[in-house]
């Protein structure tokens, strides 16, 4: 109940004046309620009777308690998500402040370890560079003795290979007389019998040549009417297919005009039965062709018949200047025919490149087609279902749009704050890779170093291996030799049977023999050189063996460096791990680093003094060997300067034992295993060097063998010239055959050229209508394009109205909040109503005021209604709005 105001109170006590008052104020309400009734009268005839009124505010009241309830639903589901939203928010910024304090104290601990790894490995780098400065030093006297060495042993492998080389040559020589010898004979006995038989041949082919002339002419008058049979049939069949081009045309015409006509069945049909008669005309031509295709095949085969007589005739066919002058005649004819059937190749080529071509387009075409009918469906479906999707998620989207749009930004800010976290860890990290990778790099060439070491020893066994087969064939080149002593003996006797057939063969004869006194001459000086070559064979046995103990002591001073260095490699991995863990002992280890840097400096110093009394031992060495060649040339110095030689040999002995010692003593060190490995590397180059040299030799070898080879040609040339004449026969014979072929195969390939023009109609026909519903589609496709293009404006026009109606709904929201505050407003004069008829029960007065105020309630009512049915008009227009936006898709 609402209490009345304070100045109604005081009235309230005087009553002579309220009783005044209340009659002003009941005359004032009878002709305010005059007039009312009045309006209620026009308004009565205006509107519908009360039971629409109520009906109507009882449809209102329930479309708002639906609104009502949509709104609490909506609003559950806000705050459900700002609720999501709110606690991932804080689940983030806990993460991030976490991931910061991490990745804080992550790069203080990085930065730290970078700044003692970077000292220590700056240290590391400035040792290993004085260490590689003052190996290189070293390694560079090293290999020049080396160099040294291995020219010695090259020098006598030159030796023995030029011997051994020698000697294969004259073995080859031996090899290749003693052939020729049987060639000869066998050559002799077969000439003798050729000659009696061509004597016998030739009586018999010159009776035989008059019968092929006259054979020839015949066939050469049968071929002309062939050809001229031919031509005949071709041209017929040129006419035939000029008749069918016209029957194409016309039936094209007829179809344009069964468009125009209505009775298209009965048109149809008769087009059908002219159709089955020019397929029968058809069919007969057919029948025509193969006929004409019998026929020339009869003919193919008599001129088969004919050409098999031909071939059997030539055959018989000897040296005669006659017949080789006919066979210049018809090979001027054949050579005009293989070009026109080469031309004729190459038509075929180019029709069968543009039927291709056109093949590829029509698929090509096809394939589009069917590719775009794909699309355009597809799209068709996808608008629709974008449509669909398009209502549902504008209503909802507009809720979450701006609270989305702030969650966003505060998730953009924490996205860059990470982004310059993760940026600084980058470049952090990215540091400790660069220091890897220098770290890596050293270890690779570590381990290059120690694979050239295994090398070496590879190439070792080698050379070794070349040796013991140079040994193995100079015993083979001992054994050939004994029997070729066999040989000669048989060569004497085959001379004297040469000398008595021909005087050509006594001329080869006496070449021969004269070479076989020069290859007297050095025979005997072979089996000089041979002694020579056997007592310097022993020598350098000698010194192989020497230096194979040498290279048994390296491999043993190898491995010992090998098991130091591992065990270096070890202490290097436990010294990195303690300096990351302990970072108080970088100060201990750094003076032991320069305690040890002293001690190598001092090795350094005690390894090059070696190495100069070494160099100055190995001079020694290289003049006692110059000395030992020039006593090689004097036999008769050699014994009584051997003795020397050896005892010089046992004191350089000693001197290399106290260079092992002293090698065993550096092996400590890691620089010896570098200058070990370079030197490596330095000897598979100079092998590879050796190997380009041998190549080299063999090459001459190879020229001059070849000279020899031609030396025997010259000998053979007088046999090989009637092979040759033999030879160009059996020729002009293959190259009759050959145009005979490709004449039958010109023949075939005029058919199918008929054939292809036939087809190719075909696909010019199937390509017109090809092309013709190319271009419909193609209209088609730019018809949907322009539908598509409208739909878009639809659509964008479709988000404009939508936007409407959110105002529109905004409104009515409004309207129902003032439908609301009026609904409050008659609640309380209905309670005031109530409390002046509690006053008032008394009187006509009273019952006066009631019906007054009970006309204000009309009219508060009809204003109301009057509200509704506003609201109602704008629904109204809200669905003729959306009817005429969807009737095109209605559609």
């Amino acid at each position: 109940m609402n209490n009345p105001p304070p100045a109604r109170q005081q009235l309230g006590k005087s009553l002579d004046i309220v009783c005044f008052l209340m009659a002003c104020e009941i005359e004032r309400f009878v002709a305010e309620n005059d007039k009312l009734k009045y309006r209620i009268k026009e308004m009565d005839d205006k509107l519908l009777d009360r039971n629409s009124y109520e009906k109507q505010i009882e449809d209102l009241q329930a479309r708002l308690m639906q609104l009502q309830y949509q709104e609490s639903v909506f609003r559950q589901e806000i705050e459900i998500t700002t609720t999501q939203y709110s606690e991932e928010i804080e689940n983030w910024k806990i993460k991030y402040y976490t991931t910061e304090e991490n990745y804080k104290n992550a790069n203080e601990q990085l930065k730290q370890t970078l700044i003692t790894g970077n000292q220590q490995h700056q240290r590391e780098i400035d040792e290993l560079r004085s260490q590689l400065a003052s190996q290189k030093q070293i390694n560079e006297g090293e290999l020049y003795k080396l160099r040294e060495q291995l020219q010695s042993k090259q020098q006598a492998i030159e030796y023995y290979q030029v011997e051994l080389n020698q000697q294969e040559s004259d073995l080859q020589l031996y090899k290749q007389q003693g052939n020729k010898v049987v060639e000869l004979e066998n050559k002799i006995g077969m000439l003798v019998c050729e000659t009696e038989r061509l004597n016998t041949l030739l009586k018999q082919k010159l009776e035989e040549l008059e019968l092929s002339k006259q054979r020839y002419s015949t066939l050469i008058q049968e071929s002309e009417k062939q050809k001229s049979e031919f031509r005949s049939l071709q041209s017929f069949v040129d006419k035939k297919q000029k008749d069918y081009d016209q029957l194409n045309q016309a039936y094209v015409l007829s179809s344009n005009e069964l468009i125009k006509y209505k009775d298209q069945d009965q048109i149809i049909d008769q087009m059908q039965n002219k159709i089955n008669l020019l397929q029968g005309e058809v069919d007969r031509l057919n029948q025509v062709l193969r006929e004409k295709i019998k026929q020339g095949e009869e003919w193919r085969q008599k001129y088969f018949d004919s050409e098999n007589q031909c071939k059997e005739l030539k055959q018989k066919v000897g040296k005669m200047d006659q017949l080789q002058m006919q066979l210049k005649d018809q090979f001027d004819m054949f050579q005009q025919l293989t070009n026109n059937m080469e031309d004729q190749k190459i038509k075929n080529n180019q029709l069968q490149q543009q039927k291709y071509s056109l093949e590829q387009t029509n698929t090509d075409l096809i394939n589009k087609i069917q590719v775009l009918t794909n699309e355009i469906e597809r799209l068709n479906s996808i608008l629709r279902q974008k449509t669909q999707e398009l209502d549902d998620w504008k209503q909802k989207g507009s809720y979450f749009e701006e609270e989305f749009k702030n969650k966003n930004n505060q998730y953009n800010d924490s996205l860059n704050k990470l982004s310059c976290v993760t940026q600084e860890v980058d470049r952090i990290q990215e540091q400790l890779k660069q220091k890897q990778i220098e770290i890596h790099s050293v270890q690779i060439t570590r381990n290059q170093l120690q694979k050239d070491l295994i090398n070496s020893d590879s190439i070792n066994q080698t050379i070794k291996n070349q040796v013991e087969e140079w040994k193995r064939r100079y015993q083979d080149l001992e054994s050939e030799y004994q029997q070729s002593t066999v040989k000669n003996k048989k060569l004497v006797e085959y001379e004297n049977t040469i000398a008595m057939l021909t005087q050509e063969i006594e001329r080869q004869k006496m070449l021969l023999q004269s070479k076989l006194q020069e290859f007297e001459e050095q025979k005997k000086q072979m089996f000089a050189e041979i002694q020579k070559g056997k007592q310097n064979l022993a020598l350098k046995t000698n010194e192989v063996e020497e230096w194979s103990s040498k290279h048994r002591k390296l491999d043993q001073t190898y491995f010992e460096l090998s098991q130091s260095y591992k065990q270096m490699e070890e202490k290097w991995k436990q010294s990195l791990v303690r300096i990351i863990l302990h970072c108080s002992e970088i100060d201990r280890l750094t003076q032991i680093q320069c305690e040890l840097c002293d001690e190598n400096e001092q090795l350094n110093k005690q390894i090059t003094h070696y190495s100069n009394q070494i160099k100055s031992k190995d001079d020694q060495l290289y003049k006692q060997l110059d000395k030992y060649n020039q006593l090689q040339k004097q036999q008769d110095e050699e014994k009584s300067k051997r003795l020397g030689l050896e005892t010089q040999l046992a004191g350089l002995k000693m001197y290399q034992e106290s260079c092992v010692i002293l090698e065993q003593k550096i092996s400590s060190l890691n620089t010896e295993n570098l200058r070990l490995n370079e030197q490596l590397r330095f000897r598979n180059g100079e092998v590879e060097d050796y190997r380009t040299q041998i190549q080299r030799y063999e090459t001459k070898i190879q020229l001059n063998s070849q000279e020899l080879e031609r030396i025997n040609q010259q000998l053979r040339k007088t046999f090989a010239e009637q092979d040759e004449m033999r030879k160009e026969k059996e020729k002009w014979e293959a190259q009759y055959h050959l145009l005979q072929r490709q004449y039958d195969e010109v023949k075939q390939k005029l058919n199918q050229l008929e054939i292809y023009k036939t087809k190719y109609a075909e696909s010019e026909n199937r390509c017109s209508m090809l092309t013709t519903e190319i271009e419909r589609l193609n209209q088609v496709i730019t018809n949907k394009q322009d539908e598509i293009d409208q739909l878009k404006k639809k659509c964008f026009q479709l988000e404009q109205q939508i936007i409407q109606l959110k105002l529109y709904e905004e409104n009515i929201r409004v309207l129902s909040q003032e439908i609301d505050r009026l609904q409050g407003i008659i609640d309380t004069n209905e309670n005031e109503l109530r409390q002046w008829r509690l006053q008032y029960a008394d009187g006509g007065a009273q019952n006066r005021k009631i019906q007054d105020l009970l006309y204000h309630f009309v009219m508060q009512s009809v204003e109301i209604e009057s509200l509704r049915a506003r609201v109602q008009e704008k629904e109204k227009e809200v669905e003729e709005v959306r009817k005429s936006s969807l009737a095109p898709y209605r559609r």
